[in-house]
């Protein structure tokens, strides 16, 4: 199965659940392997807005942190999104218990990793603080206060000058592992979680068409 239509209808999702995860993916994987210019991290979001409100929520932030990598209004061309845009894929999720979630895999320019900074994430109900990209920093601050935002990024551990530190990790970071170890649990079906692939996206959408296999691929989503 290509992930090529204009959306995934809940009809798809239920005939062939197990071929429309394959797909996702694969689809993705290779996403992150041809996507020279960027750098992928897999991340979790619990929060009280819906799937609608957080699209919003995301595609401002989009905005926002893209103005960090030098991404205005006056020069969005397909090359200065390759380069320079971020984007969001999110998968909504219901756990076994009815909790409701969001996974994700975060995209920013690859030129714009190198200024890092902290930001608390959660783990199992405590706080870890984080080493990520400024842009990424950037994208998941200043959430509105009312969306009760908790993040969980995949991460590595490191000794440093400091001591133990959790560095975000990127899905290219080690091609053979770190990609696969993100996107395994779609089809892990052993903790009864559904997940929405007929309501998945990329946010924004303009930036995931400037990147590789943007030809053939239209947006896999329902319409808002």
């Amino acid at each position: 199965m290509e992930i090529q239509q204009q959306y995934l209808t809940t009809t798809d999702f239920r005939n062939n659940p197990h071929e429309v995860v394959e797909a996702w993916k694969q689809y993705n994987k290779q996403l992150i392997h041809d996507d020279i210019y960027g750098m992928w991290f897999a991340f979790t979001l619990t929060t009280t807005f819906t799937t609608h409100q957080l699209h919003k929520t995301l595609l401002v932030r989009a905005e926002t942190a893209g103005k960090l990598c030098g991404l205005h209004a006056h020069n969005q061309t397909a090359g200065t999104r390759k380069h320079r845009g971020i984007c969001a894929f999110l998968l909504p999720a219901v756990s076994y218990n009815g909790f409701p979630h969001h996974h994700g895999l975060l995209r920013v320019p690859r030129a714009y990793c190198c200024d890092e900074k902290v930001i608390t994430t959660s783990e199992h109900g405590n706080n870890v603080a984080m080493v990520v990209p400024s842009s990424v920093r950037e994208y998941f601050r200043l959430f509105p206060v009312r969306a009760e935002l908790n993040l969980n990024l995949l991460y590595d551990t490191r000794e440093d000058l400091t001591g133990t530190s959790h560095y975000a990790l990127p899905l290219d970071a080690d091609p053979q592992t770190a990609s696969t170890r993100a996107l395994s649990y779609w089809s892990d079906r052993s903790d009864g979680e559904l997940r929405r692939f007929d309501q998945a996206v990329f946010i924004p959408w303009e930036v995931r068409a400037a990147l590789p296999n943007a030809d053939t691929t239209k947006e896999p989503r329902v319409s808002y």
